[in-house]
């Protein structure tokens, strides 16, 4: 096996290496063996455990982070979020999102704003999520409003669905999987009139079920 200096560039491009191609326990092995990690290899590690699954060790090696005395970035946050919304950790997703500008005087972005809402629309917490959705400094994106629109399908929020349908229609009016779900909102909560005026409009703007 060819060493590597743990100061150098390279480990940093290993642990992004190990962490794209799903190889999550070499890049563990590479940022545990550093006697000081840089950002980098923190964040493609915990990002790596957080995308592959893993979010009790994401959070892990996000707390060995703060402890080690690496000051996070936005992108570190990402992944963060999005490993509490992979362990349904709602308070705990809510007490990062607001350090990030209260303890560590970063800015939110729109990756942040949408991994929340995600975890939000998952648990169900619509009141708060329309809430947060209403502070947004920036106009939502359509990855937000997808989100949304799961959580809504998964709880059978028909009206907040609805909500962000026209959203995600106003931004990408051909895509069929907005108009599918919400055709199965409606079905499954008895809507069958509305279920079929969607399916209505899906045939008459020529959008067709994507298949698989």
């Amino acid at each position: 096996r060819i060493g590597y200096d743990p100061y150098s560039f390279a480990s940093s491009s290993l642990v992004d290496m190990y962490t794209k191609c799903g190889n999550i326990e070499s890049a563990k092995r590479v940022v545990d063996g550093c006697p000081k990690p840089d950002l980098f290899s923190w964040t493609s590690l915990i990002g790596g455990y957080a995308q592959n699954g893993e979010p009790d060790k994401a959070l892990k090696y996000f707390d060995l982070l703060l402890k080690s005395g690496t000051k996070p970035d936005r992108i570190t946050f990402v992944s963060v979020l999005s490993a509490c919304t992979h362990a349904g950790l709602v308070e705990k997703g809510l007490e990062f999102f607001h350090s990030i500008t209260e303890k560590h005087g970063l800015s939110h972005t729109d990756d942040h704003y949408t991994c929340l809402v995600d975890l939000l629309a998952r648990s169900g917490r619509f009141e708060q999520l329309k809430s947060i959705i209403s502070e947004m400094p920036m106009k939502p994106s359509k990855f937000l409003w997808a989100s949304v629109l799961g959580g809504c399908s998964i709880h059978g929020n028909v009206d907040l669905a609805e909500e962000a349908a026209q959203e995600l229609f106003k931004i990408e009016p051909e895509n069929p999987v907005t108009y599918v779900t919400m055709a199965n909102i409606y079905a499954a909560a008895g809507k069958w009139e509305e279920e079929g005026r969607m399916r209505k409009r899906m045939r008459e703007i020529g959008v067709a079920k994507r298949p698989g």
